[in-house]
C-alpha cells in the first residue's frame, strides 16, 4: 500500500486551490461537481499521490484547514478488505465512487477515518476527468 491522497476540508476552495498550484507549484487533476457547482478537486503532488480538496459544508463534522482523512491506495481492495473487517473497528463494504475508483472505508480510534482506494482505468485520477458527486 501506499498513501494516495490526503483530503483538506477548507472554506474558499478556489483561494485554496491558488495557494496550492499557483504558490506550491501542485497541478490541478479533475474537479467535483454538485448541481452544476464545483464543491472540490483534486491536485497531483506526483507519483500517483493526489490532495483532495472539498469545501466544508454545514453538516461537515470538520473544521475548515483540517485533514478530513487519508486514503491509502492498494492493489488488491478485496485481500485488503477481509484482512481489515476481521479486526474490531466499524468498516463499509467495498463500493464503487463516483470517481470510478473501488473504495471502502475504516473508523479507527479517536474518529480517525481512512479510505482504501484501489484505481481502475476508467477512475477520474487516471483519466483526470470530472465527477459528479452523488452524495
Amino acid at each position: 500500500m501506499k498513501l494516495a491522497h490526503i483530503c483538506l476540508r477548507v472554506e474558499d476552495i478556489d483561494r485554496m486551490e491558488s495557494f496550492l498550484c499557483a504558490d506550491l507549484g501542485f497541478e490541478h487533476c479533475f474537479d467535483f461537481t454538485k448541481d452544476g457547482g464545483r464543491v472540490g478537486y483534486y491536485l497531483t503532488i506526483g507519483n500517483n499521490e493526489f490532495i483532495e480538496v472539498f469545501r466544508v459544508g454545514s453538516e461537515d463534522e470538520v473544521k475548515p484547514g483540517m485533514i478530513d482523512h487519508f486514503c491509502l491506495e492498494c492493489d488488491d481492495i478485496e485481500k485488503v478488505h477481509i484482512e481489515i473487517s476481521q479486526k474490531t473497528w466499524p468498516i463499509t463494504s467495498i463500493k464503487k465512487g463516483c470517481d470510478q475508483s473501488f473504495q471502502f472505508w475504516v473508523t479507527g480510534p479517536e474518529g480517525l477515518r481512512v479510505e482504501f482506494h484501489q484505481y481502475t482505468k476508467e477512475s477520474s485520477q487516471q483519466t483526470k476527468r470530472s465527477v459528479e458527486v452523488d452524495w
